[in-house]
């Protein structure tokens, strides 16, 4: 049975909580970065990537950001709960999709135990990096993303709930908005749980990474932070593949057509479905119907078209492929693509697919899903320090 623990948060005041949360400074160029530090003071990131730390590294870097993440406590920018529980958050895009969910912990033994599943590889190197970083920090500033099969008593319950005056309640510059409400009578806290026992599993949406490093702590933390929600709520979008590099190899090519449909096509579909994939370059379009159909596309795609036409065996670490996120139609996506690169276009994923690879203990390539709701960092924290 999957587990969700109450914690004491450390947040930002209603005054400021839309100041102070923000996207993950990964996200930013380095001029928007900037610009976002010198205008506002408020921002998170100040703690998470702070001024004065640039051109630090390792200890001294973890330790500029708890110094930062400490004077933020100081000037009453984050404030620290009395008492422990939980949070329920909401979050609607501009479209209207919402999304509501449970903030809670994640006990570690549950990181541990399979409890708590993933559908991608980590890098151990990665592991041991964020988990020095935790450790010397002593907060999570970000939720991980955990989905379950829905159970629709707690959803209603969740409803019923989410009619009273938020806690908090702001916008975000990209026009989604966010509210949270606190959870802290025993009689609710216990419904809760009584409301999560159906569940067995929870599947990592994301922060892969993350889940792993915060299980290395051992008992320093009591787990990870999550936020928990029924996976009929998330958006599932493709990662496609651009190649910088030149011509596919036109033997693999040939073999190619054994494999597979190969039909050039002078318009691009709004979306691909699952098991057709698309092959572009400048104005030039494929579109690829493997004559068997492949469990995974994404699978097929390394398999079939990145490793045969331009040997492409490690997608990790190989510069000459990157990825990007299936936000737009293919015709708007194209648009932005360098002529001289080659790209493929990805179907979504279907999560029911995601959550069958997590059950075989198997994994996906990396970048396969882009899921929403992305969350921000500074909105809720766990701190054990």
């Amino acid at each position: 049975m999957a587990q969700l623990l109450p914690f004491a948060a450390v947040r930002p005041p209603r005054s400021k909580a839309g100041l102070v949360s923000t996207r993950s400074y990964v996200s930013y160029a380095s001029e928007d970065l900037r610009g976002k530090q010198t205008t506002n003071p408020f921002s998170f990131l100040h703690v998470i990537h702070p001024l004065h730390a640039d051109g630090l590294r390792g200890q001294a870097h973890q330790e500029a950001v708890r110094t930062a993440y400490e004077s933020f406590l100081e000037r009453g920018y984050l404030t620290r709960e009395s008492e422990e529980a939980f949070w329920i958050y909401r979050q609607e895009s501009p479209d209207g999709h919402r999304t509501t969910g449970i903030l809670g912990l994640v006990p570690t033994a549950d990181l541990q135990n399979g409890t708590v599943k993933a559908h991608e590889k980590t890098l151990s190197k990665r592991e041991d990096l964020f988990a020095r970083y935790l450790s010397t920090v002593g907060f999570h500033a970000e939720p991980v993303l955990l989905a379950h099969q829905p159970v629709p008593t707690l959803n209603e319950w969740l409803d019923r709930r989410c009619l009273e005056r938020p806690e908090a309640e702001f916008a975000t510059a990209d026009g989604a908005e966010h509210a949270l409400w606190l959870v802290n009578a025993p009689h609710e806290r216990a419904e809760i749980n009584a409301l999560l026992a159906p569940i067995d599993a929870l599947y990592i949406a994301d922060g892969h990474h993350r889940c792993a490093s915060s299980a290395r702590l051992g008992n320093e933390s009591a787990g990870v932070l999550a936020f928990v929600l029924a996976n009929d709520q998330l958006v599932v979008r493709p990662f496609h593949r651009v190649v910088h590099a030149g011509a596919p190899n036109p033997e693999a090519w040939e073999a190619l057509h054994r494999v597979a449909d190969v039909a050039q096509c002078s318009l691009l579909p709004e979306e691909l479905p699952t098991g057709v994939l698309c092959l572009s370059h400048g104005n030039q379009h494929w579109k690829i119907t493997p004559h068997v159909q492949p469990a995974l596309d994404v699978d097929w795609c390394s398999d079939a078209l990145l490793g045969p036409l331009w040997g492409i065996a490690d997608l990790r670490t190989d510069k000459r492929l990157t990825f990007a996120p299936g936000t737009e139609s293919l015709p708007q996506f194209a648009l932005q693509q360098d002529p001289a690169d080659w790209w493929i276009g990805l179907a979504p994923t279907p999560w029911s697919a995601v959550e069958q690879v997590a059950d075989r203990g198997a994994s996906m390539p990396p970048k396969s899903t882009y899921i929403e709701p992305k969350l921000r960092s500074g909105v809720t924290l766990y701190a054990w320090k």
